[in-house]
């Protein structure tokens, strides 16, 4: 399977949960406006990706898993290619600073986007958990 196939079929599998997960929510008239906020991010191929990440993360990487945790990993995957270290990123104060305020506030979208649908739950200490939704929607991925 070549990258752009393997993308093709995780849009199709995201697509079908996401309406799964729209469904369960009658609170929305698709009819006469266009969807905003959770219901329009649910249906985007990004939120997908993002639950997929946070999904592994939880599946397979020590806990605890955070979004701190993203946004570093985030940020480094950003800068490196441009052949940046993370070390020397952080040296640049105002970069930094942009760079992690950026993308903090869209890893926090994210989270309440896939809190709002019970795919995952933030703990007392900010940890992030699958749900029993989330880990329905994990393994359909995944299948």
């Amino acid at each position: 399977m070549n990258a752009l196939h393997g993308l093709k079929v995780f849009s199709k599998r995201w697509t079908v949960i996401a309406g799964k997960l729209l469904s369960e929510h009658d609170r929305w008239d698709f009819t006469h406006s266009s969807p905003t906020g959770a219901f329009k991010a649910i249906a985007q191929i990004e939120t997908g990706i993002f639950f997929a990440s946070v999904a592994t993360a939880i599946d397979t990487g020590p806990p605890p898993v955070t979004s701190k945790s993203f946004a570093e990993g985030w940020i480094e995957d950003e800068i490196l290619i441009y052949g940046i270290e993370l070390c020397d990123f952080r040296k640049d104060k105002i970069a930094y600073a942009k760079a992690q305020k950026r993308v903090v506030k869209s890893i926090k979208d994210q989270v309440e986007d896939l809190v709002f649908f019970k795919l995952i739950k933030v703990t007392a200490q900010s940890h992030l958990v699958l749900t029993e939704t989330g880990m329905a929607a994990f393994k359909e991925l995944r299948e």
